[in-house]
């Protein structure tokens, strides 16, 4: 399993990509990617890619929505669109709590025009896929509900060995959150299963903007009281994103 973060901006970052993955669960021979959110400024930075890697759109499986604001679903519809006119791919939404919330938002696409009428055509697809299973390698694709000013869910993507039956490498990208249950639940389970595993990567909504009582991210009190201060969680590496900062923009194995 790879990762390739694609921006670290939020809603007023204009000027720069939104939060965005690429998590590619494919072989040496065909990838597979997955694309965590898509922004309105997403698929303009896939574009940019195309022009280097001319078949990474091209190969998006699967998308993953975790929250409906703007800087996370903004250029989702012309990524679809984008798919099926121009490389004529069928787009596949995982399903998970957001599901009617993702239809109302993408109500009418599944038509195209035909002879002067509009006709249904199936242009995307919300599915669901809990379970994947490529080569020798399971992935298990589970949600996470979040605390945001609205209903948020992060992913969390367990690798699993199916020769030995144990996790081979876990990721787990939060969404936009406060620490929460469903959060620590994770990470639990990330340090429970450290013993076998390979590798793990975290990376954790997380805002510069340090007010907490009115803070719908992630922010220093959270990762002081809940991370820092808990023999538990303190050294686990926690990639944050969200916070406009630097990141790697390479492919990272996990």
């Amino acid at each position: 399993m790879k990762i390739k973060q694609l921006g670290n901006g939020g809603a007023f970052d204009y000027d720069k990509t939104n939060s965005s993955f690429l998590i590619d669960i494919g072989t040496d021979e065909k990838r597979s990617l997955i694309l965590f959110d898509c922004g309105y400024n997403v698929y303009s930075k896939l574009r940019e890619l195309e022009k280097e890697d001319k078949d990474i759109i091209k190969d998006i499986d699967c998308i993953w929505i975790s929250h409906l604001d703007d800087d996370h679903v903004g250029s989702l519809k012309t990524l679809i669109y984008y798919r099926y006119f121009v490389l004529h791919k069928e787009t596949f939404i995982l399903e998970n709590s957001l599901k009617s919330e993702v239809q109302n938002f993408l109500c009418d696409m599944n038509q195209t025009m035909h002879f002067g009428k509009f006709e249904k055509t199936n242009i995307y697809y919300i599915v669901n896929r809990p379970i994947i299973n490529i080569k020798n390698t399971t992935y298990i694709i589970s949600e996470t509900k979040t605390f945001h000013h609205l209903d948020c869910y992060g992913l969390c993507i367990k690798e699993i060995n199916n020769k030995t039956n144990e996790y081979y490498s876990i990721l787990y990208i939060s969404g936009d959150t406060k620490v929460c249950t469903g959060t620590l639940e994770v990470l639990n389970d990330i340090i429970l299963n450290t013993v076998t595993l390979k590798n793990y990567k975290i990376y954790h909504d997380y805002s510069n903007w340090n007010s907490y009582e009115n803070n719908v991210h992630t922010c220093e009190y959270d990762f002081n009281k809940y991370y820092l201060q808990n023999e538990a969680f303190k050294y686990l590496e926690i990639t944050k994103y969200h916070n406009n900062a630097e990141f790697d923009e390479n492919w990272v194995e996990i």
